[in-house]
């Protein structure tokens, strides 16, 4: 009768973590081998963030058993370290304004914009949104930008009637608009109006501009006269 071949003892196989570093990572069994046995891995030498299982393959050789040992290799993803990502002001011009990161991302780390690239004036809250692959901690950074309305002047013009006639129609000129704009860039645009009436005395009254809206100027107004002459 022969006897079985006996199991290989005070040997491990122990699971480890490691972070990434661009190096390949290894587990290796500990103890001492007995004379005649060998080994092989299977999945070990790592080097991109994950988790995997390795395999210790023990050929027992001639006087022990064979015998497969596995355990869990770790690797963890690092942060991306050395980007910036900083606010900007602009004043409006008609031009689309963006923000952009700064730094060099690592290989395989990618980056998309949220709310990114904007033309009107106003306050934007801009997010980098970086993808970092394989073997980087995914990042998510805002910062704003901000585009400044640009002044624009409303001025009445004067205007002159006979005692008792209808009022005149008014008038307005603007200065300010840029990139081509005019008017019709106003969403709301202006009331003028005034005080006196076709009843009123003779005399000079204030006609006065209000009420325009326009989301990339910054309006003020500035008054005219009304002349009502006297019937002859």
């Amino acid at each position: 009768t022969v006897d079985p071949a006996p199991n290989i003892t005070g040997i491990t196989f122990t699971a480890a973590s490691f972070v990434y570093d661009g190096s390949p990572k290894l587990l290796a069994i500990t103890g001492t081998l007995p004379a005649g046995v060998t080994i092989s891995y299977t999945g070990n030498g790592q080097t991109n963030a994950g988790t995997y299982t390795v395999t210790a393959n023990i050929s027992g050789g001639t006087n022990y058993q064979d015998q497969v040992l596995t355990a869990t290799l770790t690797i963890s993803k690092i942060p991306i370290t050395g980007i910036s990502f900083a606010g900007a002001n602009y004043v409006y011009d008609g031009t689309t304004r963006s923000l952009a990161i700064g730094g060099t991302l690592p290989a395989g780390a990618t980056v998309s914009y949220t709310n990114n690239s904007k033309t009107a004036a106003g306050t934007h809250t801009v997010t980098a949104n970086i993808n970092g692959g394989a073997n980087y901690q995914d990042q998510s950074l805002t910062a704003q930008l901000a585009i400044a309305k640009v002044p624009l002047t409303i001025t009445a013009s004067n205007a002159s009637m006979c005692q008792g006639a209808n009022l005149p129609t008014f008038t307005v000129n603007y200065s300010g608009f840029i990139a081509g704009e005019t008017e019709s860039s106003l969403s709301t645009r202006p009331n003028v109006s005034t005080t006196a009436n076709s009843s009123s005395a003779a005399g000079n009254y204030v006609i006065t501009p209000s009420g325009a809206i326009a989301n990339n100027y910054e309006i003020t107004y500035v008054n005219a006269t009304l002349t009502i002459n006297p019937l002859p």
